[in-house]
């Protein structure tokens, strides 16, 4: 989800783990991506923690295929094991690599995530009527979409129309939802880029209330007269009517977002 959990937060998991008996396993692939003022913590014990690294993000070494894991002395041993089945391992160029990247240190990598903030500001206040969580880690937003669309006929439409790329909420664990990442938006792209997806949600938007009145126009009314909804007249200013509403919802700040309309 791109969160970042509270100091105090992960000193109560740790200790909640701890009560249980259970391990802490923290993913800290994107531990140098904050924004906003937020401070990435990794959660520490003497034991019952295991922190997994990942240099493809924290470092831009995608591709390489290289990461690396911080375990308590207690589990030396079944990590050794653990190693020893598997059939293919990292490249020593790979390591290499890595080792040179740790040496340099995060001031590099900050400096490049400080690129990302115009591409970030961009897509936010595009995705901003639909009233999403401006997460303050990673390089990606969750949307929700309208419940009668399909993730993959949505990203579709979308690639189709107007050349953006998503990925299926799904396969995060959130069906409903679309994860759009800004981390290959450059500072001079972002603007487009940004025009762009407030055009894209606009239309995800006009479709899914399309969609909803094809539904009900084979509801015959509720009060049992004769007629669909589909036959009620002026359904079509209604629906235009919805759209505009839902694209000049004001922003958090009190500023209108106009979305362009296509012709």
């Amino acid at each position: 989800s791109g969160s970042v959990i509270p100091h105090q937060t992960l000193q109560d998991l740790i200790k909640v783990c701890t009560d249980h008996s259970v391990w802490l396993v923290s993913d800290e692939t994107y531990e140098y991506f904050t924004y906003d003022g937020a401070v990435h913590k990794s959660p520490h014990a003497s034991n019952g923690v295991v922190n997994i690294f990942s240099l493809s993000k924290s470092y831009g070494l995608a591709g390489w295929r290289v990461g690396y894991v911080a375990y308590p002395p207690a589990l030396h041993d079944v990590m050794l094991k653990a190693q020893d089945t598997l059939v293919t391992n990292c490249p020593i160029i790979s390591q290499k690599v890595a080792i040179a990247a740790l040496k340099v240190g995060s001031s590099w990598v900050r400096d490049k995530v400080k690129t990302l903030l115009s591409a970030r500001e961009a897509i936010y206040e595009a995705i901003e009527p639909l009233n999403p969580v401006k997460s303050k880690g990673a390089f990606y937003y969750m949307i929700k979409i309208p419940s009668v669309l399909d993730e993959i006929e949505t990203i579709g439409l979308l690639a189709q129309k107007y050349n953006l790329l998503f990925t299926p909420g799904s396969a995060f664990g959130m069906p409903g939802y679309l994860r759009v990442a800004f981390g290959a938006v450059s500072p001079e792209e972002s603007e487009e880029v940004g025009m762009r997806m407030m055009k894209g949600m606009s239309e995800m938007v006009r479709a899914g209330l399309r969609l909803t009145f094809d539904l009900q126009s084979s509801i015959p009314l509720a009060s049992g007269r004769e007629g669909n909804w589909g036959l009620l007249d002026g359904e079509e200013k209604l629906i235009a009517k919805e759209s505009s509403e839902i694209n000049r919802l004001r922003s958090a700040e009190g500023n209108e977002i106009a979305i362009e309309e296509d012709d």
